[in-house]
């Protein structure tokens, strides 16, 4: 891992474009291998925080290890901002998996145990085609709430990926954002879902966002008396350029943009798969535009 200094973007408030001050959080091994120059490292990004007591759990996807053969889920466990340890908490290989990524937690209630535990939804590809139409999005349980043992990947929903989730506090049931891993309409349509209590059983859904605008990787957060507030990572021309807006919506279907390009990367740079912190603060994938790759976590403030 290395040391890295703080470093200034551009960030969007009450709509004027302003420097922000832009941390990098963790850095992977460089991209390479001895054994098969083609694998592993300089590729991380999806991150999703949990507060736990004073420590921060930050679990994120990708290639922090050289020589891996494709991403992997991971946690890192920060306390007064520095980096305590990092480890895989699902490997694809042990679990019958070509790749896994993308992951979305909540914290949910099982009232007959009266226990908490915790539900990840997850991006997962069963056999290595090149294909996103065989992405699918796959769920896995915690539940000792400990947040290192999870149970094997289930399939959730086929034709989905990109997963983002948060629970609405005032029906207590779980909102999913993923996106159509089909291109429609000159794009990968969001839809979202009412999920009901448990996570896992759909109750219904709904397509969202305008259809001229291309976003994807959802984070979301619930505001008492103002509803959902939202981030996505949206490309603007092409697939090598993302930014990061921040939308609103009282009903989670129908969105209003209220910040947009709130994070825009330096040149060379996109800024994608965007996650709510704990304050202020966002934590997002720095990742470089080009080959080999070099992406890592960065958090503005």
């Amino acid at each position: 891992m290395k040391n890295f200094t703080r470093v200034f973007l551009f960030c969007s408030f009450l709509g004027i474009t302003i420097p922000c001050i832009v941390t990098p959080l963790i850095q992977p091994e460089p991209w390479g291998c001895a054994e098969a120059p083609h694998m592993g490292g300089g590729d991380i990004y999806s991150p999703e925080p949990i507060k736990r007591g004073r420590t921060t759990w930050l679990y994120f996807g990708g290639w922090v290890e050289q020589c891996r053969t494709h991403d992997a889920i991971y946690v890192a466990i920060i306390r007064r901002n520095r980096i305590r340890s990092i480890q895989a908490v699902i490997k694809p290989e042990d679990v019958g998996f070509f790749a896994l990524n993308d992951p979305a937690i909540v914290k949910l209630y099982d009232p007959t145990t009266r226990r908490d535990y915790l539900l990840m939804y997850m991006t997962g590809v069963a056999i290595d085609t090149g294909q996103i139409t065989h992405n699918k999005i796959y769920i896995s349980f915690s539940w000792a709430d400990d947040g290192i043992n999870w149970s094997p990947p289930a399939l959730l929903l086929d034709g989905f990926w990109n997963p983002g989730a948060a629970v609405n506090p005032e029906t207590g049931h779980v909102w999913l954002w993923a996106t159509q891993t089909t291109f429609r309409d000159g794009q990968w349509n969001l839809t979202a879902f009412d999920m009901g209590p448990t996570g896992t059983v759909e109750h219904s859904r709904m397509l969202v966002m305008p259809a001229d605008v291309h976003n994807t990787n959802v984070s979301a957060r619930w505001i008492v008396n103002e509803g959902w507030r939202i981030l996505t990572n949206r490309w603007e021309g092409d697939l090598n350029t993302n930014v990061i807006d921040e939308w609103r919506s009282s009903d989670g279907w129908q969105w209003e943009m209220v910040r947009p390009r709130l994070i825009v990367p330096e040149a060379g740079y996109q800024a994608i798969t965007p996650a709510w912190g704990f304050r202020s603060e966002i934590y997002y994938g720095h990742y470089r535009t080009g080959w080999p790759p070099d992406s890592s976590i960065w958090i503005a403030r």
